[in-house]
């Protein structure tokens, strides 16, 4: 609307000039509804002129859609990447401290401890949430300058209070994976170690999905444009739970990879 108002004035613009100049004849059309020929030039100067302000408005909007997409796509992840990592790096610790207490048990995939585990991924579940709350504060404390007002943050964590919590299950069965994949690789291979990571990354990605559906506003839930291939809801998934996709996949690889279990020839 703006582009065909800019258009127009300058076509009207052109036109009180050519009615203006003396030296020029009317702007009318003849018996066979052609214009005349002498004001083809001007006419030609205003379409010149369309071409240009549109031109100008897609770089304007390329402009703006590039840091968006930057926003979008880098900024907006890092705290549930954040809440990732120190859920996965409390879990490890609990089970090297478990291990070096005896406290663990030996189990196999066909009788897992199901106890155990539960208790030992309750606290970095509540890390997940506890890293990611803290990180996307800072996110948007950062991007409003530093400057917040008590209403400001009252409305931040008031709209997203919701998403937060439902982070919890997450973190809940990301934990339960780096203790399973941690506890586990020793006595598998490693299409059996990627397996069953592929297998907890598919249960993360699908809980997203859960998440912004309940959690995210009806106003938020934008229904999908024409000529795009995934919906909204779609594409916060893939944006927040690709993260631990990869990363339960890439962790499981990363343990056989690293870690030499190859047992010590006994000394004769």
């Amino acid at each position: 609307m703006i582009i065909e108002q800019s258009c127009q004035k300058q076509l009207f613009d052109d036109l009180e000039i050519i009615g203006d100049d003396p030296n020029s004849k009317d702007l009318q059309s003849n018996d066979s509804g052609s214009t005349n020929v002498s004001d083809e030039p001007v006419l030609e100067s205003s379409k010149n002129a369309c071409v240009k302000i549109w031109e100008l408005v897609k770089e304007q909007v390329r402009n703006e859609k590039i840091p968006q997409f930057m926003r979008l796509g880098i900024l907006a992840p890092l705290p549930i990447a954040f809440g990732i990592a120190l859920s996965a790096l409390t879990a490890i610790f609990g089970l090297d401290v478990r291990r070096e207490d005896s406290s663990w048990p030996i189990w196999s995939l066909r009788r897992p401890p199901f106890v155990h585990l539960v208790t030992m991924s309750l606290i970095p579940a509540m890390q997940m949430v506890l890293g990611l709350v803290a990180a996307d504060f800072l996110l948007f404390w950062a991007s409003s300058g530093f400057r917040l007002t008590q209403n400001e943050v009252a409305f931040h964590f008031d709209s997203k209070w919701v998403f937060y919590l439902l982070n919890l299950p997450i973190g809940f069965i990301i934990s339960v994976a780096v203790l399973s994949l941690s506890d586990q690789h020793k006595e598998h291979s490693l299409p059996v170690m990627i397996l069953l990571g592929l297998l907890f990354a598919v249960v993360t990605l699908a809980s997203y999905y859960i998440v912004v559906v309940i959690s995210y506003p009806d106003s938020f839930l934008r229904p999908r444009p024409a000529g795009v291939a995934i919906d909204f809801k779609t594409r916060e998934t893939l944006i927040y739970g690709s993260l631990s996709f990869f990363f339960l996949i890439f962790y499981a690889i990363w343990l056989e990879i690293t870690e030499d279990i190859t047992p010590k020839k006994k000394e004769n």
